[in-house]
């Protein structure tokens, strides 16, 4: 370019009015040349910005592409998020599937459970009604044989059997002697008020033994004290004793009355005795083994008094208790293992003791048992497993 003879003059004279050539000047050549300049630096300066920006263009599309594949990346990230929830649903659904399977098995079960509940209820009811039959049978029984003894010993000497003549007539009876086969049947009568003088005499003597009992109580556990003395007069209108037909004592309740002393050993006397309430009392010392003899007791309430040394394991011998409750004393030791002999129980109440050691698993027998309270003390292990039993430890 710097050679004239190579410079295209049309050219200028196409680019004249841009550069503001006056088309009746001839351009000089140092104009010319410094016009060719600029337009050279332009282009350049053009070059460049294109340069930059199909630079800069470059970039965008190596950016777009690496948005693309991110995007991709991101949509087969979504395409398995959203197959990882369909498969979630389908798990959710078969959950609640076995869910509801599950619960119609356990409505099956609880309905089976419930009525063998009812079944054992009524084995317990049929149960407890033949015990009460067989109480009344042995009781009679044992009248029978009182009498009997009573009989033998007003004619000592005679052997006579009692035979009666008609089943309509209570009070006579054919008497024979056999010791002639040939000799004629003698008849003799037999004295029936001799019989119920004697049964009459027997009863007053039960509650004679009864009142006695009571007096005994009294006396030696600060009877001048209690709230309630009525007990020992044998009134019909205290709630707090109950006699049986023979005047036998089986039922005392003597709770919240401000007893005092200690237990003394006569307590198992009262052998016919069915319930004992000595509870919310001040009671102290030990329990006495003795209560063991209490065969026939079926509720035992002492609770609530500050009674201390060991649960005696004579209690195992109160196979018809229902209810023990121990409760809120000062009892030491360890749970005796023996309890676990008392196969009609339903509730048992130990806490708040200063009881230790682990828990018999002998209790686990216990399978009427349906309250268990053990907390309150220093026991450790874990308490046994009883069927529909709330234990609280």
């Amino acid at each position: 370019m710097n050679n004239l003879n190579d410079f295209d003059f049309n050219t200028i004279e196409d680019y004249g009015e841009k550069f503001d050539f006056d088309q009746n000047e001839e351009p000089s050549i140092k104009s010319i040349m410094k016009r060719l300049q600029n337009i050279e630096m332009n282009n350049m300066d053009r070059n460049i910005k294109i340069q930059m920006l199909e630079i800069r263009d470059q970039v965008q599309n190596d950016k777009i592409k690496k948005l693309e594949v991110k995007d991709q990346v991101k949509s087969d990230r979504m395409l398995q998020m959203e197959t990882e929830n369909i498969n979630c649903l389908n798990l959710i659904k078969q959950l609640e599937t076995r869910e509801q399977e599950n619960r119609k098995k356990i409505q099956q079960i609880e309905a089976n459970d419930f009525e063998k509940d009812q079944k054992i209820k009524q084995l317990e009811m049929r149960d407890q009604e033949k015990n009460a039959k067989i109480e009344k049978l042995e009781k009679s029984d044992h009248n029978k044989n009182k009498i009997i003894q009573l009989l033998l010993l007003n004619n000592q000497g005679s052997n006579i059997e009692p035979k009666p003549e008609k089943s309509s007539q209570k009070y006579d009876a054919w008497w024979s002697n056999d010791n002639d086969d040939n000799s004629d049947q003698e008849k003799k009568v037999f004295d029936w008020n001799f019989c119920d003088e004697t049964f009459e005499r027997y009863m007053t003597q039960e509650k004679e033994f009864s009142r006695n009992f009571l007096h005994k109580l009294y006396s030696n556990n600060g009877g001048v004290n209690w709230v309630d003395k009525t007990i020992i007069y044998l009134n019909d209108d205290t709630h707090q004793y109950e006699l049986d037909y023979n005047g036998n004592l089986i039922h005392i309740d003597l709770s919240s009355n401000n007893l005092t002393g200690i237990l003394h050993s006569y307590i198992g006397s009262v052998s016919y005795l069915t319930y004992l309430d000595l509870s919310e009392n001040n009671l102290i010392g030990f329990i006495p083994k003795e209560i063991g003899m209490l065969i026939n007791l079926r509720e035992l309430f002492l609770n609530d008094n500050m009674f201390e040394g060991k649960i005696p394991k004579e209690l195992s011998q109160l196979t018809k208790l229902i209810r023990l409750y121990l409760q809120r004393n000062q009892l030491i030791g360890k749970i005796p293992l023996e309890l676990g002999n008392l196969y009609n129980l339903e509730s048992l109440r130990l806490h708040t003791n200063r009881l230790i050691g682990n828990f018999p698993i002998e209790l686990s027998n216990l399978s009427k048992l349906r309250i268990l309270t053990a907390y309150g003390n220093s026991l450790t292990g874990t308490p046994p497993r009883i069927r529909n039993c709330n234990i609280s430890v």
